[in-house]
C-alpha cells in the first residue's frame, strides 16, 4: 500500500509518526510525509519519502520562527497559534489533496491534531485513520473523562465532576471553532458539506493511541474504535553524541523539559539544586532554546548536553524529571523509570494528572517548584516501593500492548478490511471487521 502521513510540524508528533512510517516501510509499504519544507529532514531521518505542501505560505525557516514565538504561552501566542493553524488548514487541504492524487496514495494516517484529514479524504475518496501522539482529543458526552489540556480528575460516578467535565469538553470544542470555520470555507468552495464540529474530523475507522489503558482515564462513551498500542518505539540507532564516559556510577536522574517550552531557567536551577544534595548524578537535556540563550551554569555540576539519547538514558535512569510531554512519559514508563512531572503547557497538565492517578510518579506544578519540594519528590520517586510496583506493572502493560508493531498491525488490518469497498464507501465503519 501507499500511505501518506499528516501531522503537526513539531518534533513530539513527528517522532511518533516517523516511527510508524519506518515500521510500515519495513513491511514493504510506500510511505510519504506530507509536510512543510522545514520538516523534510524528519522524513529523511525516518526513512520515508517527502511531499512538500504549503510552499507559498510556509517557506524555509518559517517553522523555527513560529516555534520561537509560541514557546512561552500567553494570549498573544495562542492567537498566533490559531492564525498559523488556519493558514495551515487551507494549505494542507489544498496541497494535501493534490499530493494524494499525484502520488496515487491508498490511505492516510492523520494526527488527531490535524483536522484536515476528513476534507482531504472527502476530496479524494482515500480513507484515513487517526493517530494519537498525545492525549485522545475526542469528547466524552458522559463526562467521565475530563477534557484534554486540563489537570482534572475523571468523573468516577460523581455528578459534579461529570457536569464539570462535560462543560470542559464544550469549551474545548468552542476553541476549535475557528479551525472548523476555516475548513468549512474551503469545503464550501469545493462543493463539500459543512462540518458541524471538529470531532467530525476524527476518523470513524478509529484512532491508534500511543497510551495504554493503565495510564489513561476511563471514558463513558466511545463513538469510534480505539486501538491502545502504547508508545511508538523502535530499535533505530541513536546518533546523538553523548559523553558516556562521564557517568560515574551513581543512580542517574534524567531531566528534560521537552523540545518547545525549554527555556525555564528557574526550574532547571531548582532541579539541579535538588539533585546536588542527593546521592545521584543529574543528566540534563537542555533543548534548542535553553542551549542557545545563555551560558550553562547550574548548581551541583550536573552533566548537561544540548540533546540527549533519551531512550538509552531512560533505560539506565533511576528517575526522570519531565515536563510531562506524552512521549517522554511513555518512554520513561516503557523503561520502568518513575517520574517527577512539572507540567508546563498544552496537554502536559492533563498528562501529569494521569501520572499521579496511575501512581507512577509525583507532580510538582511549575508555580510550586522549590528546591525542597523537588528534592523530596525525586527522592520519593526513587525510593518508594509503591511507586516502583506501579511503574513495573505499567511497564509490563506497555510491553504487552505491542507498541509500533501493534500500531502497524492495526493499520494494515483496518485498511485491508475496507480495500474491496473503497470506491463505494471508504469511510464506513461497518465495513471494518476487527
Amino acid at each position: 500500500m501507499r500511505f501518506g502521513i499528516i501531522c503537526p510540524p513539531v518534533p513530539g508528533h513527528l517522532y511518533g509518526m516517523m516511527t510508524i512510517g519506518r515500521e510500515l516501510r519495513r513491511r514493504g509499504h510506500d510511505v510519504y510525509l506530507l509536510g512543510i519544507t522545514d520538516v523534510a529532514s524528519h522524513a529523511s531521518n525516518g526513512y520515508v519519502d517527502f511531499a512538500a505542501i504549503g510552499i507559498a505560505e510556509f517557506p524555509a525557516g518559517a517553522l523555527d520562527s513560529y516555534l520561537n514565538t509560541i514557546r512561552n504561552v500567553n494570549l498573544l501566542t495562542i492567537r498566533k497559534g490559531i492564525d498559523w493553524a488556519r493558514t495551515m488548514c487551507v494549505a494542507l487541504c489544498r496541497d494535501g489533496a493534490a499530493a494524494v492524487e499525484s502520488l496515487d496514495l491508498d490511505a492516510l494516517l492523520v494526527d488527531q491534531c490535524q483536522t484536515e484529514g476528513k476534507t482531504i479524504a472527502d476530496l479524494t475518496g482515500v480513507p484515513y485513520l487517526s493517530i494519537c501522539n498525545a492525549l485522545n482529543l475526542e469528547g466524552d458526552e458522559s463526562g467521565e473523562a475530563p477534557p484534554p489540556f486540563l489537570p482534572w480528575t475523571p468523573g468516577e460516578g460523581i455528578a459534579a465532576r461529570r457536569i464539570r467535565n462535560r462543560l470542559g469538553h464544550r469549551v474545548f470544542a468552542s476553541m476549535m471553532a475557528p479551525i472548523v470555520s476555516q475548513t468549512n470555507e474551503f469545503r464550501k468552495a469545493r462543493g463539500l458539506s459543512n462540518l458541524r464540529n471538529w470531532e467530525e474530523c476524527i476518523s470513524p475507522l478509529g484512532t491508534i493511541n500511543n497510551l495504554t489503558q493503565g495510564i489513561d482515564f476511563l471514558r463513558g462513551t466511545n463513538k469510534r474504535p480505539m486501538f491502545y498500542t502504547g508508545p511508538y518505539l523502535d530499535e533505530r540507532p541513536n546518533e546523538t553524541p553523548f559523553p558516556w564516559e562521564q557517568l560515574d556510577g551513581r543512580p542517574i536522574v534524567y531531566a528534560s523539559l521537552g523540545t518547545l517550552h525549554t527555556a525555564k531557567w528557574h526550574i532547571l536551577e531548582s532541579i539541579a539544586s535538588a539533585c546536588a544534595t542527593l546521592p545521584v548524578q543529574l543528566v540534563v537535556s537542555l533543548g534548542q532554546w535553553t542551549n542557545e540563550c545563555k551560558t550553562i551554569q547550574l548548581p551541583g555540576d550536573p552533566l548537561t548536553v544540548p540533546y540527549a539519547p533519551q531512550l538509552a538514558l531512560l533505560a539506565r535512569a533511576a528517575a526522570a524529571v519531565t515536563h510531562a510531554g506524552a512521549n517522554t512519559v511513555m518512554e520513561a514508563l516503557s523503561h520502568g523509570c518513575p517520574l517527577v512531572a512539572i507540567p508546563l503547557a498544552s496537554d502536559q497538565p492533563a498528562i501529569a494528572a494521569r501520572v499521579a492517578w496511575a501512581g507512577v510518579g509525583l507532580v510538582v506544578p511549575p508555580g510550586k517548584v522549590t528546591n525542597t519540594r523537588l528534592r523530596t519528590a525525586i527522592s520519593t520517586a526513587i525510593k518508594q516501593s509503591r511507586i516502583r510496583l506501579k511503574v513495573d506493572a505499567l511497564r509490563q502493560e506497555i510491553l504487552d500492548a505491542g507498541g509500533v508493531v501493534a500500531a502497524a498491525n492495526a493499520i494494515e488490518t483496518v485498511f485491508t478490511a475496507i480495500a474491496p469497498a473503497t470506491n463505494d464507501s471508504p469511510q464506513s465503519v461497518n465495513q471494518v471487521n476487527l
